[in-house]
């Protein structure tokens, strides 16, 4: 699993509190996220759980996620 993704999701502005706005972050995918995005019952999940750059948990309102892209290996 050492595959990095781009992940798009939404969260708060900070500079303003009320508004939220698209946000990205670099992560690696624990196939159980992977299952849960693919699977047909894919709106009760919860949650999603990514693994950051510095190998820590990272996880996400599931009605928070935007998208998912891989990340090419040069």
């Amino acid at each position: 699993m050492n595959q990095f993704y781009q992940l798009t999701y939404w969260g708060w502005n900070s500079d303003d509190l009320t508004k939220r706005k698209l946000r990205t972050k670099m992560v690696k995918v624990p196939a159980s996220t992977i299952d849960a995005l693919t699977n047909s019952d894919a709106k009760k999940t919860l949650a999603l759980r990514f693994i950051d750059t510095n190998d820590e948990y990272f996880v996400l309102n599931a009605g928070d996620f935007h998208s998912l892209e891989k990340v090419n290996e040069n």
